[in-house]
């Protein structure tokens, strides 16, 4: 909603039926994009994966890049939040098909210079996989709490502003709160006031690596105090 009041052009939306979502429909920002794919993923749900002969996440993607290629045309400034449900298949095998599309989305095709130029990308993931063998192993559990996060700063503010990503976090435990952090920093957003309980901090500075699920003032239920450097080989 902040960026949208900024001038920004907005998107958010999904692959899977919304009307099934807790995802969308309880956090329903205005954004200006979006709304339009509400019900078309919900046509055949028989194949929830597929929309006619194409992948959900293809036409996602589709309908992303004409929202990303429109708007940098216009120089309009814009923000998309895309979910990909497939993740939430417990095999793997969901998830596998979503190599393609993300590889022809964040790979730019006519948009790869603004990406790596003037788009900070983050992929993420909720949360990790809490069914299934899988989570009854440590490696599971640690997952769970501690799911993916790849960011890439792009290159005219890593030279502009002289800012990185520390390498050196990669092995500290991060969060999700630490993600809006780190965008606040970038965007300059207001944090909440004082008072206002806000965990996380921006990971455009070093992250301790002795902090745990203490430091982070995440309740132990949905955080993991396991360290990654159990599962590096």
């Amino acid at each position: 909603d902040a960026l949208r009041q900024a001038g920004y052009a907005t998107l958010k939306a999904e692959d899977g039926c919304v009307l099934n979502s807790n995802m969308i429909a309880s956090m329903r920002p205005r954004t200006t994009h979006g709304a339009q794919l509400e019900r078309l993923f919900c046509y055949a749900f028989d194949e929830p994966n597929c929309l006619g002969d194409k992948l959900a996440a293809d036409v996602l993607v589709d309908y992303a890049e004409q929202f990303m290629s429109s708007y940098h045309q216009s120089s309009t400034p814009w923000a998309a939040f895309l979910h990909f449900t497939d993740g939430h298949e417990d095999s793997h095998t969901g998830a596998g098909l979503l190599d393609a599309p993300l590889r022809r989305l964040l790979g730019g095709g006519a948009l790869r210079t603004e990406l790596e130029e003037d788009t900070l990308v983050v992929v993420a993931s909720d949360h990790g996989l809490h069914y299934g063998s899988y989570f009854t192993t440590d490696a599971g559990r640690f997952e769970r709490a501690s799911p993916l996060l790849r960011m890439r700063l792009p290159s005219k503010l890593r030279a502009q502003r002289g800012v990185s990503l520390p390498i050196v976090n990669r092995l500290a435990c991060v969060t999700a709160f630490d993600i809006y952090h780190t965008l606040a920093d970038v965007f300059g957003v207001t944090l909440p006031p004082k008072g206002v309980f806000s965990p996380g901090m921006s990971l455009l500075r070093p992250v301790p690596l002795t902090r745990g699920c203490a430091e982070t003032g995440i309740p132990p239920s949905i955080c993991a105090d396991l360290r990654p450097a159990r599962y590096q080989r």
